[in-house]
């Protein structure tokens, strides 16, 4: 949830971590608002997880069906 507030010197609405306004350039209300914060959440990069990890469960399913394989033929 992305929470916005009021620049007190140029009313311009900006993320509430913002330490500077990007209209204004003058500090927010908040004084002790943190200067390096995360990317807000409307630019923060989305990890794509089916690209990368399909692949582990794919290659422990064989190797469990190879492994059962030998266990049963070996007998």
């Amino acid at each position: 949830m992305t929470v916005k507030v009021k620049c007190v010197n140029c009313g311009t609405q900006v993320h509430e971590f913002t330490a500077e306004c990007p209209n204004c350039k003058k500090p927010v209300a908040n004084r002790d608002a943190p200067i390096n914060v995360t990317e807000p959440p409307w630019k923060m990069k989305k990890i794509d997880y089916g690209k990368k990890f399909p692949i582990i469960p794919v290659l422990i399913i064989i190797f469990v069906g190879i492994a059962a394989a030998l266990y049963f033929f070996m007998k």
